[in-house]
């Protein structure tokens, strides 16, 4: 038994070293308790991935309601940290490139669990 266990042991260190750290901005954040459950409609929810994809290549997405973004540039600036946008307001619009609109967001660490964006406090919302 102890033989089988050390090759998955080697295997599962390596990938969790290997894998890159998120950053702290990452996942999906809201003003309230209330907008994290309610995800849809308009509301502050706001969803940060950077491990976004599109037709197999990196598409780092910054998405609210009506505000979907491609992440194009992130600078850090002390702790905290300004992503250069492309938006555009509908999803059509954003797949096909067309209409957009250049814009940032600063954010910045408050704790685990919370993150100002833009003067604006979020809290980290739970699966």
């Amino acid at each position: 038994m102890f033989r089988r266990l050390v090759p998955a042991a080697i295997i599962l260190a390596l990938w969790t070293t290997a894998a890159p750290a998120a950053e702290f901005f990452e996942g999906a954040w809201a003003r309230t308790p209330k907008e994290c459950r309610n995800r849809e409609g308009p509301g502050s929810g706001t969803l940060i991935n950077l491990g976004g994809r599109e037709n197999g290549r990196p598409a780092p997405l910054f998405d609210q309601y009506e505000r979907h973004c491609r992440l194009q540039k992130v600078e850090p600036s002390g702790k905290a940290v300004k992503l250069s946008l492309l938006c555009f307001e509908f999803w059509d619009d954003y797949r096909r490139s067309r209409n957009g609109r250049r814009e940032s967001a600063t954010l910045a660490p408050l704790g685990r669990s919370r993150l100002r964006m833009d003067g604006k406090t979020y809290i980290r919302c739970r699966n």
